[in-house]
């Protein structure tokens, strides 16, 4: 059969249809093939048709979505929270298509959407994931009450950053009535840099008497890892954390910086987003280290990429990265003597990765003074 708008069709008060309607002979359910608009009244999130073939248990709605969404008018539609990619603030879509198609679907949710009547909110993850929070993989909800879009799992929150690789994974809330923020996740900045400047840093860090640990026997931590990791080796080395065994770093995680506790919020005077509160470092290099640190970091989304803004004071010196994603140049500033003299020491072609087609090229430097005023602007709350 075939249904049309005028005959306001819907598969439940949550979801309008239009289109076909056929049951196969073998099956038990009926096969939905046409276009399907969710139905809430958080008027900052427009409402569009989106297409979809699926079987639906009336009883039990899942809509399986395809890979690339599209509306009506064959545009890509985006879920959840979005970060434009040029200036302007942190916006909400739900199946509905971003302002610009070079804006950032923070977190992309595919599988399967779904109503929780309990909680009054719609839901998209992979059907494993609907039904067990704790598995890893994305998941974007929109409560249609409050008007929170919340979601949890890998994070796009950068664009064109060239040879340096930065994959958060975390959590986030998006209210899209008064728009505020809240961001959590774990932090991989990857990059090419010394490993004997890095063991400066991890030293005076591991050092410092006043340095917190950090908690990670929670469920933050663990849904974080099984993000990266898998459940399987996840699982292991937590295990074995806590018998008190030795844990081998995974290859993943060897890397300058993973931070495996940052808060971020939206700085509307900086035109950036910047964290809140003291950083949690998991490890640099090779080295396992779980404190808490002074410090900062920074994304600011400009037209020709994200740069990115690392400061740390570790009681004893601080220490900040620039990095200008538009030139791949990374300017790095500290007082300390005996970092500063290593730096300068290294050649440039073991600083330096040369750009090629695909990619600009990286480089780490020396920078200016200006460097700490600039960290000290952003990152007020450390002064």
């Amino acid at each position: 059969g075939k249904s049309s708008r005028d005959e306001e069709f819907t598969l439940s008060p949550q979801f309008n249809f239009t289109g076909d309607v056929s049951l196969e002979a073998s099956e038990r359910n009926l096969t939905f093939d046409g276009l399907t608009m969710i139905n809430h009244g958080c008027s900052n999130l427009p409402q569009q048709w989106i297409k979809f073939k699926s079987q639906i248990d009336p009883n039990d709605i899942y809509i399986e979505l395809p890979e690339v969404v599209l509306n009506e008018n064959n545009n890509p539609v985006a879920t959840g929270m979005i970060f434009p990619t040029d200036t302007g603030n942190v916006y909400g879509t739900y199946l509905s298509s971003p302002f610009s198609d070079k804006d950032i679907e923070v977190l992309p949710s595919r599988g399967y959407l779904t109503f929780d009547y309990n909680t009054m909110e719609y839901r998209i993850a992979s059907f494993d994931k609907l039904n067990e929070r704790a598995l890893p993989g994305n998941y974007t909800a929109l409560n249609t009450q409050s008007c929170l879009l919340d979601g949890d799992g890998k994070m796009e929150m950068t664009y064109e950053t060239g040879r340096m690789d930065i994959s958060p994974v975390g959590n986030y809330s998006f209210n899209t009535v008064d728009k505020s923020l809240n961001l959590h996740f774990l932090l991989s900045l990857d990059f090419l840099f010394d490993d004997k400047l890095l063991e400066i840093i991890q030293k005076e860090i591991s050092s410092d008497e006043r340095a917190k640990p950090v908690n990670i026997d929670n469920e933050f931590y663990t849904l974080g890892m099984r993000n990266i990791l898998g459940v399987e080796a996840t699982d292991e080395m937590l295990g074995r954390m806590k018998l008190g065994r030795r844990v081998r770093l995974p290859d993943e995680l060897k890397i300058p910086f993973f931070f495996n506790d940052v808060q971020m919020k939206f700085n509307e005077e900086e035109q950036a987003y910047v964290s809140d509160g003291p950083l949690g470092i998991g490890n640099m290099g090779d080295e396992i280290m779980n404190l808490y640190t002074k410090g900062g970091i920074s994304f600011e989304n400009k037209r020709r990429g994200t740069d990115v803004m690392l400061y740390i004071n570790t009681g004893k010196n601080f220490y900040v990265f620039n990095y200008r994603a538009s030139s791949g140049i990374m300017q790095v500033f500290t007082e300390n003597d005996e970092f500063v003299e290593r730096l300068r020491d290294i050649k440039t072609k073991d600083r330096r990765i040369k750009g090629d087609k695909e990619n600009k090229q990286f480089i780490y430097q020396m920078g200016s003074r200006r460097l700490k005023s600039s960290a000290m602007r952003r990152f007020e709350d450390l002064d």
